[in-house]
């Protein structure tokens, strides 16, 4: 397991991922992390782009402006 500094910038907090576990686990532009706190920690759960496609398709953008 991996521990990971969160860096303040301005007013928003950032964190840098590896590029090892970016080529790993193929992390793109798009792709989601969700927080899941708890009372040991926090997790950070990636949610893949393609994954969530299947959930929720995405909305043509005609579609969306209306």
């Amino acid at each position: 397991m991996d521990r990971i500094a969160i860096k303040q910038v301005g007013g928003s907090l950032y964190f840098r991922v590896p590029a090892y576990f970016v080529r790993k686990h193929r992390i793109e532009a798009g792709d989601l992390f969700d927080l899941i706190v708890n009372a040991d920690g926090s997790i950070i759960k990636l949610v893949k782009v393609d994954e969530l496609e299947k959930v929720v398709p995405r909305q043509e953008a005609s579609v969306a402006a209306e």
